[in-house]
């Protein structure tokens, strides 16, 4: 018998992206320019209404020392966990 886990809840990338900012010390412009977008894209991000992009993940990881690959997987497993809730 085969069980397939899955976590009880995941929580959306931007969610630990304001955490990051907030330990940093950062605001939206910080975020803006090492994401290289405008300050209405960033908007757009940490409120969760648009995803990130490839190159953000890569400049995420570069910016806080983290493997690009995190912040994918961070806004893919949300994206099925949110699915799996239909």
């Amino acid at each position: 018998m085969t069980t397939e886990r899955q976590p009880a809840e995941a929580f959306p990338v931007h969610e630990y992206i304001l955490e990051e900012m907030a330990e940093r010390k950062w605001g939206a412009m910080d975020l803006a320019g090492v994401l290289g977008r405008s300050l209405e894209q960033v908007a757009g991000i940490l409120d969760g209404a648009k995803p990130l992009l490839a190159r953000d993940d890569e400049r995420l990881g570069n910016a806080w020392g983290t493997n690009p690959a995190f912040w994918l997987n961070l806004q893919r497993a949300y994206r099925m966990w949110k699915q799996a809730q239909l």
